[in-house]
């Protein structure tokens, strides 16, 4: 079962960070793979029941913590930052790094898989 279906069949809200399309878009522009890039845009622009949040000043804020608590990269604190600013309760991510963060619940992919197996 994929996510796209997890989230239409169910109707999650997926909170994103604008830069999360920056983070996405930049290795197929660097690698010339426009079909990607489409890809990609086209699953950012129209995935079901997403919603793209600035980075403004409360989520700027909050991006200073993270990076001071945990040293992480600035864009994955953005994309932490804006999750909970806008009352996600679970960060979804491919990046095992981010399992230290506390302030809220980070869940894999792959865990993710598991959870809808299980329903």
């Amino acid at each position: 079962m994929s996510s796209v279906y997890l989230w239409s069949q169910f109707a999650l809200l997926m909170w994103n960070s604008s830069i999360t399309l920056t983070e996405i878009l930049t290795k197929p522009i660097h690698d010339g793979n426009y079909q990607l890039e489409t890809d990609y845009r086209a699953l950012f622009y129209h995935f079901p029941n997403l919603r793209v949040a600035p980075v403004d000043i409360s989520v700027a804020e909050r991006v200073s913590f993270f990076r001071a608590k945990y040293g992480i990269r600035t864009p994955d604190a953005i994309i932490i930052a804006t999750a909970i600013e806008y009352g996600a309760h679970v960060l979804l991510t491919n990046d095992n790094r981010l399992e230290k963060i506390k302030e809220i619940r980070v869940v894999s992919m792959s865990e993710l898989a598991e959870m809808v197996c299980e329903m």
